[in-house]
């Protein structure tokens, strides 16, 4: 026999999923709701950044970025050093900070987070064990689409604010040293953001 006979279906209920924490990525069995921003952040000749939209969850924000390249008269090692530098990447001697891009927010109250973290740094832990917010973290899903000459590269990524904004205007930065971006800063209104969450619902509703 070249295959062994299947074990017994087992069909006592397995021990439940963990849930993820609220810090770390958006909840998975709730809608979100989208609110439009239709933002450029940034544009110079190789790179242009913007934020069509944001989800909003009960208990944050996913920014969703476009990151568009274009390698014009850019060599392809230089090209090839761009386009490295979008994802983050731990620091070392062929990735600098300088050469990574660079997302944060800020609040009104001073309150900052940001994609880039410094050596050393930590997250601070507040007294329930939960992280002292804000807090703004890629997200492991997104894609990249190339065109052809002068070759482009079209990266989608994701970013998740917890928790979710005051509502109130905060502000959202971009810098890329290695891209020609300057530090460039928009408003966003987070009272947007938390009327749309307060219409994000769970995909099934609870049992009656």
């Amino acid at each position: 026999m070249f295959f062994e006979p299947l074990p017994e279906q087992d069909d006592a209920p397995g021990a439940a999923e963990p849930e993820l924490p609220a810090w770390t990525a958006p909840p998975t069995d709730e809608t979100g709701v989208v609110v439009p921003t239709g933002l450029m952040l940034a544009r110079t000749p190789h790179v242009a950044i913007a934020l069509p939209m944001v989800r909003s969850f009960r208990t944050g924000c996913l920014m969703e970025v476009e990151v568009i390249l274009r390698q014009g008269e850019l060599s392809s090692d230089a090209f090839s050093d761009l386009q490295a530098g979008v994802y983050p990447t731990p620091f070392s001697r062929r990735f600098p900070p300088n050469r990574m891009l660079r997302i944060g927010v800020r609040y009104a109250d001073g309150g900052k987070a940001g994609t880039l973290i410094r050596n050393g740094e930590r997250v601070r832990i507040g007294p329930e064990g939960r992280p002292v917010g804000p807090l703004l973290s890629w997200q492991p899903t997104g894609d990249q689409l190339h065109g052809a000459a002068p070759y482009l590269g079209h990266n989608r990524l994701k970013l998740w604010l917890w928790p979710l904004p005051p509502a109130e205007t905060f502000e959202l930065g971009v810098e890329w040293p290695i891209g020609g971006v300057e530090p460039s800063v928009v408003e966003l209104d987070g009272a947007a953001f938390v009327a749309a969450a307060q219409r994000s619902d769970p995909y099934w509703p609870a049992p009656g």
